[in-house]
């Protein structure tokens, strides 16, 4: 098991640029997000996993980002449709590998949906 500051030390090394909602003309709705890698090393099979949140912290939805390679200071963007009872977002998982060892961190906090965009 991870000590809280390994954990922290891993969280370091992602940084989320982006969390917003875009509704379509027919009013669907859109989730976007970006992770970003903040080490000064490449990560490979990176994978994100992302849980939508009904009010009741209940899971409704999902999404999922894959790279082969993320290089420092370079971004995965993510999007998928947002459920209509989704109220929130949680990064369930983040996993990685580095030259010396494969990494995972999560689940995190869970937190409002992010701008409405339209």
């Amino acid at each position: 098991m991870s000590t809280a500051m390994e954990r922290g030390r891993r969280r370091g090394r992602w940084m989320p640029t982006r969390c917003q909602v875009e509704r379509g003309s027919a009013g669907e709705r859109t989730w976007r997000g970006a992770f970003a890698n903040r080490s000064g090393g490449a990560f490979s099979d990176v994978a994100v996993e992302i849980r939508f949140l009904d009010r009741e912290g209940r899971p409704v939805g999902g999404a999922l980002g894959r790279a082969e390679r993320l290089a420092p200071g370079a971004r995965l963007d993510l999007a998928a449709p947002l459920p209509p009872q989704a109220a929130g977002v949680q990064v369930w998982a983040l996993r990685w590998r580095t030259a010396d060892a494969r990494e995972e961190a999560g689940p995190y906090d869970q937190w409002a949906l992010g701008l409405l965009q339209a």
